[in-house]
């Protein structure tokens, strides 16, 4: 028996549920089909977010955590009732921030990046880099005034020369 003659033989309710069956297992099957590879697609997008993409944005953030916790010890550093144990605290602070920075600054670098990141990630170490100079500048200016005695006056004129230098010196991104 061939099966045209045996679903020849079929009553119509046969018929009729071998139809059903058919396309039940069809579209089972296409189904299952497209949802293995979106899975797949789904799987590999989240490992390249988890592997790529966030601990691109942890260093981001690290880096901007360790530049805001420089300004605030310089700021702090520019206080005339500072005590020097309390500017050494603040010395150390910065040492550890730019250690955090350059650590951070290396992850990233390591991290792949687009074409429009890798131009921006160029910009931004040069930026890193003018940053880092002129915060060697002004605790250069800094520790000076403390070994040589600089009255207040002398001291908060070399800050501000160097705030005006620097403001005068970076580059305006917008």
């Amino acid at each position: 028996m061939n099966i045209k003659t045996l679903f020849n033989n079929l009553n119509l309710m046969g018929k009729i549920l071998v139809g059903f069956f058919t396309i039940g297992i069809t579209t089972t099957i296409l189904v299952g089909y497209f949802g293995l590879g979106g899975l797949s697609k789904f799987i590999d997008s989240t490992e390249k977010m988890s592997n790529e993409r966030l601990p691109a944005i942890q260093s981001i953030l690290s880096m901007k955590l360790a530049i805001e916790q420089i300004k605030s010890s310089q700021r702090t550093l520019l206080l005339p009732s500072i005590s020097a144990e309390e500017k050494n605290n603040q010395y150390l602070i910065i040492e550890q921030a730019l250690n955090d920075l350059a650590k951070n600054q290396e992850i990233y670098n390591n991290i792949p990046k687009t074409e429009k990141e890798k131009k921006l990630w160029e910009d931004s170490k040069e930026q890193f880099q003018i940053l880092c100079t002129k915060n060697n500048t002004f605790l250069e200016i800094c520790k000076k005034s403390l070994q040589t005695n600089l009255t207040r006056k002398c001291f908060m004129l070399n800050v501000l020369l160097l705030i005006f230098i620097q403001q005068n010196a970076l580059p305006v991104r917008r």
